[in-house]
Parts: structure tokens; sequence; C-alpha cells
């Protein structure tokens, strides 16, 4: 994997994994909240720009008989990515990859690279082992994971989280860092539209939390 590899607009195969945003979590998360706007903001955003991308988002859920559901805000925007396939299942095992595999197909070295976005809850549960295998199982594959969009209940399993997934070889990135590489230039047609998501996304941030750190 190269390292400095960016989101290409002209090769547009971008599968999103959404792990676990769910209502139990909400009062133990750390920026829970911050983690469900921020997902929801981007996918938002991916809807406003669809055009010919080969986009895929992947949402689990861990066993949500206890857990409970994915939160609407997220469930609603993934259901609205236009032109996007959907595939939302709940889960026991930690990492989302074997639940996700079949749906999103697996990546041959001689095809166009995917970009895989992770989003989501645990840091160091599910995201983490969620990225290992992708890493270990997707030799033609990107793997982004999303600092503002990833948490723990311990702020401290987050760090050590994102470190370890960084040094396996995960690009440490943003939700917005990932929807304007998506877009490219701004003359895409879409910009204003876009630009207006991100900026109502960055206006309407909750309040109620402090906003997570950077690493």
């Amino acid at each position: 994997m190269n390292r400095a590899d960016k989101i290409d607009p002209a090769s547009p195969r971008l599968h999103v994994w959404v792990c676990d945003i769910q209502e139990k979590f909400s009062s133990a998360v750390a920026g829970f909240d911050h983690v469900a706007h921020n997902t929801s903001t981007m996918l938002r955003a991916i809807d406003a720009m669809q055009s010919g991308w080969g986009t895929r988002v992947i949402m689990t859920e861990q066993v949500p008989e206890k857990l409970g559901p994915t939160v609407a805000s997220v469930r609603d925007a993934a259901r609205a990515v236009a032109g996007a396939r959907r595939h939302r299942v709940s889960k026991t095992a930690f990492s989302m990859y074997d639940v996700g595999k079949a749906f999103v197909g697996r990546n041959s070295l001689d095809e166009a690279p995917v970009r895989h976005v992770v989003v989501g809850l645990e840091a160091h549960v599910c995201v983490v082992q969620t990225v290992l295998d992708l890493l270990a199982n997707e030799p033609n594959g990107v793997v982004y994971v999303c600092v503002d969009a990833v948490s723990s209940i311990r702020l401290e399993d987050r760090a050590v989280a994102l470190r370890r997934m960084e040094r396996a070889g995960a690009i440490l990135t943003c939700t917005e860092s990932v929807v304007f590489e998506m877009m490219g230039d701004a003359n895409h047609p879409q910009f204003r539209a876009v630009s207006k998501i991100v900026r109502e996304g960055a206006t309407n941030k909750p309040t109620d939390c402090a906003p997570l750190p950077s690493i």
C-alpha cells in the first residue's frame, strides 16, 4: 500500500464500513454524539455527490438485541446514499470483516484498488479488528480510519488503537477529508451542495460533550 495514497475521483471504488454505532453505547462511549454526527454528515455528503461511484455501505450491529439498533441519524443517512449498495447485518464476532466480505467481494490485485473507509465503535475492539482483517485480506485495498468518527469508552484505549492501526498500515484521516478527496475539484457539479452539508455539519455539532482529541 502506498502510504501517500488519496481517494482518487478517477477510480471511484469506495466501501464505507460503519461499525456498531448503536443506541446502548450513547451514554458510555467518549464523544459518541460526535462519532454519530460526523458519520452521518459524511454519508449525507457522499449522497449529494454520488455520480458513478461504486460505493458500498456495510453497517453492522453488535448483538443488537442487547445493544440496540444503529442510531437513527446514521441509519437514515446510510439508507439515503444514492446509487450505493447497502448491507446492514447483526454480528457476534468483533470484526466486521467476515459478515461484510460476502457482500463487498474480495478485491484482486488485477482490479482497481478499493478504498475502505472505517468509522464506528469501539476503536480498540471491533474497529481495530476490522481494520487488521482488511489489511491482511484485501491486498489491493487501501484502509482509511476516520479519527473524528471512531471512539471507545476510555480515550486511552482509543489512542492506543489509532496508533496500532496506523502502524499496521491504515491511513488516519477525517470525514471531511474523505468527502473532499472524493470530490477532487471545486468545479464538481455538486460542490455547493456538498459544501453546504459540510458547513452545516461543522456548525451543528453536538454541544453536550467535548470534541474527540485528534490522537
